[in-house]
């Protein structure tokens, strides 16, 4: 897949059977919508439409940020307004595809997790600690 922010190919990172594709050279990472699915219904959740529609139904961001495409549509993806600190706007393909995290941003909101992860709080973060898992981020 090519990256939606600096055009070059991005490598598929795997975790329990789950495949990310991950930006070497700007560190994005990209979040297919069939991947996310597969990861909630291993931990009997909803499943990703309830996590995509929660960040969906909120309100585009307005940002001086370039738009995106989606890299399987090739739509312009729109800039949502995520995280309980700090916003982190990420880009979202409105058709359902996936979400786009820019480099630096998926540490940010994994950070923002909370102060127990592990527990059985809700979705967001359940996602939050395979996120820190994989990429091997710390959150505070």
């Amino acid at each position: 897949m090519k990256c939606p922010e600096c055009k070059k190919t991005t490598i598929v990172v795997e975790r329990n059977k789950i495949e990310l594709d991950y930006c070497s050279s700007c560190r994005g990472v990209w979040f297919d919508a069939g991947e996310l699915n597969l990861y909630l219904d291993s931990i009997n959740q909803a499943g990703l439409k309830q996590f995509v529609d929660n960040i969906l139904q909120g309100t585009e961001s307005h940002t001086a940020e370039r738009s995106l495409k989606c890299p399987i549509c090739r739509r312009k993806m729109h800039k949502f307004n995520i995280g309980q600190e700090h916003k982190i706007i990420i880009d979202a393909c409105i058709c359902g595809h996936g979400l786009w995290f820019d480099g630096g941003e998926l540490g940010q909101f994994v950070c923002q997790g909370g102060d127990d992860v592990t527990s059985e709080v809700n979705t967001q973060d359940k996602v939050v600690f395979f996120l820190e898992d994989t990429f091997r981020f710390k959150h505070n």
